[in-house]
């Protein structure tokens, strides 16, 4: 049970709404992008080959009486190096915040293009199980769910 009356509604593997590239797909990102610029679409997409992601994810789907939505994940990195990089419309807003003694990140982005709302909040740090990188993350797609509701719950997924 999170704060706020969310109580758990179901759980699923991976993640809500990330999407998970190799290398390559920093190479197909600058690719469309350069594309966009060339044909002045503000929509270009590609057909890329499906791979398997070595994170194992996790994610935990919180509801409350008004629909609203807060995803708690969790993901496993693979025990060598660690680089995470992450594409974000520059309209995406940021701030660093601490929870539970740890550097977290917080961005709000207006834009998203997954969600119903086109909102997407999320708070994420990362943490260490023994020599296993681990990733925390407490996201929403509600435009009413707010930062403050959002490092409540990450407060309570982490006791």
């Amino acid at each position: 049970m999170l704060p706020d009356s969310f109580s758990f509604l179901e759980g699923k593997q991976g993640t809500p709404y990330s999407v998970m590239m190799g290398q390559e797909g920093q190479q197909w990102l600058h690719e469309l992008q350069e594309e966009s610029k060339e044909t002045g679409k503000n929509v270009v997409w590609k057909v890329v080959p499906q791979t398997t992601s070595p994170i194992e994810a996790y994610t935990s789907v919180y509801e409350n009486e008004q629909k609203e939505r807060i995803f708690v994940t969790v993901e496993k990195f693979p025990k060598e190096q660690l680089d995470v990089q992450l594409s974000t419309p520059e309209t995406t807003k940021y701030d660093a915040v601490t929870i539970s003694g740890k550097k977290a990140h917080y961005t709000k982005n207006d834009q998203f293009l997954f969600s119903e709302s086109g909102q997407y909040q999320e708070l994420s740090w990362l943490d260490q199980d023994g020599d296993q990188p681990i990733m925390y993350r407490v996201a929403t797609d509600s435009p009413t769910v707010s930062k403050e509701m959002l490092l409540q719950a990450a407060r309570a997924s982490q006791q």
